[in-house]
């Protein structure tokens, strides 16, 4: 406090506590052992002795604590305050000093109050957040994505030195809200395509934020980890089916009828089949071009992209390789059109010119 008047720059609340808290504790750590050495008390004698001494000074201490954060609406410096309580309460013990335990815990008391109570408004700011009147522009992340993900990253960062289960327990909250938020503001779009792309590029914008500011197994991290990951499969589902629909969806029919032993089946199946032959053959490298073309535009994140572009190309080798082990089978082994059918290993090879150089 005293360097912030000689300079007159303005700090955080957090650091201005943390210098009062270390002043105190400098202070009263060494009174406590002063006078436990010098009048050769116990630990009791001493400790009525030392609260003689500074117990106006700590009530004074608490009651400007509360007065400072009764207005104030910033969970992380609350919650900074809190962790600061607890070092050098760990601080104290470690110079085997008793005597601030009960300030230190008076402290907590009013701390951890407010921090619940703002972080009780954030949850119901964001159940209550009115879609209809702020949807989304496009399909890139949302703001209110963004301004959750560095705050969570913020306060887990913070958790994770001493964790809380009372906090565990608030941001789960919190998260259970975003979701819905996001699930909510997702349906805005009209189309399903669109609203994949809305939740797709959400996730990725939390988990990454997550992941680089905390460890990469927090709770945070692996709820979004695994929304993205069934989000991306329905997503690469639905390009592929609108390049290579007939194709995908003749292949898991002929598949359940070759299980079933139904060759009269596949045998009825000649003139379509044919006719997906053809249409692919004609099609597959004009198609390659707009996935490409569709994929990559699509996300604001180009490790993102590249990612989804190769999972859809891998799941297209795949099916063309159900497609062509069915079409190997007699009776479709002896359909004329399989002679267009091409090499997957030419397919394979038109697939790696999709690969990126990074």
């Amino acid at each position: 406090p005293h360097a912030q008047q000689k300079t007159d720059q303005r700090y955080p609340y957090e650091m201005l506590f943390r210098s009062v808290q270390y002043a105190l504790v400098d202070n009263a750590c060494r009174e406590f052992l002063f006078i436990s050495e010098f009048f050769m008390l116990d630990t009791n004698t001493a400790q009525e002795l030392f609260n003689n001494i500074f117990g106006k000074t700590l009530s004074i201490l608490v009651k400007q604590t509360d007065s400072s954060i009764t207005d104030s609406f910033d969970c992380i410096s609350v919650f900074l305050c809190i962790h600061i309580v607890q070092r050098y309460q760990l601080l104290c013990h470690k110079r085997c000093v008793g005597g601030l335990d009960r300030y230190w815990e008076n402290l907590s008391g009013v701390l951890w109050p407010r921090l619940t109570n703002v972080m009780q408004m954030n949850i119901v700011s964001v159940r209550e957040f009115d879609t209809t009147r702020r949807k989304p522009a496009d399909v890139r992340p949302h703001y209110s994505t963004r301004r959750y993900a560095e705050f969570s990253a913020a306060m887990v960062g913070i958790n994770e030195t001493f964790p809380h289960e009372q906090m565990n327990r608030l941001l789960a909250l919190l998260q259970e809200e975003v979701e819905g938020l996001i699930l909510r503001l997702a349906s805005q779009f009209t189309t399903r395509k669109e609203q994949l792309l809305f939740l797709i590029n959400n996730y990725d914008l939390v988990m990454s934020i997550v992941i680089e500011r905390t460890k990469d197994d927090s709770k945070e991290s692996e709820t979004f980890r695994e929304q993205l990951k069934a989000r991306s499969e329905e997503f690469v589902s639905l390009v592929l089916e609108n390049h290579f629909g007939s194709l995908i969806q003749w292949s898991k029919e002929a598949e359940r009828k070759l299980d079933a032993g139904d060759l009269e089946g596949l045998r009825a199946e000649e003139k379509r089949v044919s006719t997906i032959i053809v249409d692919f053959s004609r099609d597959w490298k004009k198609s390659l071009d707009s996935i490409n073309g569709e994929i990559l535009s699509s996300f604001p994140n180009l490790k993102l992209g590249t990612s989804l572009l190769q999972q859809a190309l891998t799941t297209l080798v795949q099916y063309y390789h159900r497609f062509s082990r069915v079409l190997g089978v007699a009776p479709l082994s002896q359909i004329a059109a399989t002679s267009q059918l091409i090499n997957i290993h030419q397919l394979m090879v038109e697939v790696k010119r999709y690969k990126p150089n990074f």
